[in-house]
């Protein structure tokens, strides 16, 4: 059972858990839940600290929970809250080369900023995520090393099999979370291509 769309912008009343510094923005919708609950679901997420915005669609940055690892990036692909409950991200994953199977590892020679797509999707609490990321294309993350491709929104022709690809790089984005894809892996099968 669906409620109609609530108009406007506004954040919503009791959209952010007591601990998070984010909060849900754009209500697009609720679903009655068979428990008798609400879930309501955003189209983005505002950090209440530096109003930096994470939009379903994007890729975000999420903790690891380790400080001295670097942080797990997937797409986000919802987000929403149940009653006055936190705030949850539905998120499809990027693994790090050094997260597959030694034996993909070794077929594949990977670079840095590499990180390979995947269908593996679960839920997170919001109070993990980091920020927002941007994951693109080997030739789109080439150019944008070398100074040429800075988030003009030309396009660059890539790969078709990677699903979900950021087009472009806005400029003055955190290079630390500026990555590329040339690779899915297929994690129910083993397999890369």
């Amino acid at each position: 059972k669906k409620t109609k769309k609530k108009k406007g912008a506004a954040r919503a009343k009791g959209t952010r858990s007591k601990l998070s510094r984010w909060g849900g923005l754009h209500h697009i919708r609720s679903e009655a839940l068979p428990s008798g609950r609400v879930r309501t679901f955003f189209s983005d997420l505002i950090n209440l600290g530096d109003y930096s915005r994470c939009s379903v669609g994007g890729a975000v940055a999420l903790s690891s929970g380790d400080n001295d690892s670097p942080p797990y990036v997937g797409r986000l692909l919802s987000i929403w809250q149940e009653g006055r409950n936190e705030v949850m991200l539905r998120v499809k994953w990027y693994y790090r080369p050094d997260n597959l199977p030694a034996k993909l590892k070794r077929k594949v020679s990977f670079a840095a900023q590499e990180l390979v797509a995947s269908k593996h999707i679960d839920d997170n609490s919001c109070d993990c995520l980091l920020g927002g990321a941007f994951v693109v294309g080997e030739k789109v993350f080439e150019r944008y090393q070398q100074g040429l491709f800075e988030g003009s929104g030309e396009d660059v022709p890539e790969k078709a099999s990677i699903p979900d690809l950021d087009k472009k790089i806005p400029a003055g984005s955190d290079a630390s979370r500026v990555y590329f894809c040339r690779h899915v892996y297929y994690h129910d099968k083993g397999t890369l291509t």
